[in-house]
């Protein structure tokens, strides 16, 4: 069954899972595929909400910012009660087209916690089409920094 795809990319760190540093700010790009068959129609309701995995603080969410969205009508937000962040649609209804992306990057990802694994969850809200999922999710580990002279297990593996 044909769906909504998703995929999440971290241009400065390549590979599978998507891998951030610990302390080191970065851009996480993601695409969602609409495979559904059919064009999803988005009313003034409509939004993406953005969940990251719990060794992010509030505060490290108030700092990301949503940025290049390939569709008109969207804003970013931070929303403080989901602790979450959230693309709104702004605009009068719309549609995605079957078979189209919509792109956005995440700027400013940033934590400081101990190295750990979780998911980006982003949850498809007031949208009409067939085959919607609920939500979404892609892996993101945060990981320690390869020290210098220190090979990295996968770059071995290969």
């Amino acid at each position: 069954m044909s769906s909504v795809a998703m995929t999440m990319t971290n241009p400065a760190l390549p590979g599978d899972p998507v891998r951030i540093y610990i302390g080191v700010t970065a851009t996480l790009n993601i695409s969602l595929s609409n495979n559904t068959g059919s064009d999803i129609e988005f009313n003034r309701d409509s939004s993406l909400e953005i969940f990251f995995p719990f060794y992010f603080k509030a505060m490290q969410l108030q700092q990301m910012k949503i940025s290049n969205i390939s569709q008109d009508g969207w804003v970013a937000s931070y929303n403080s009660v989901n602790v979450s962040l959230v693309l709104r649609r702004s605009g009068d209804v719309g549609t995605w087209p079957a078979n189209r992306r919509m792109n956005f990057s995440i700027d400013n990802v940033n934590s400081a916690a101990a190295p750990n694994s979780g998911s980006v969850q982003i949850n498809l809200q007031n949208m009409s089409g067939s085959d919607i999922p609920f939500q979404l999710s892609s892996a993101l580990a945060l990981v320690a920094q390869q020290q210098p002279g220190n090979l990295e297990l996968q770059d071995m593996l290969s």
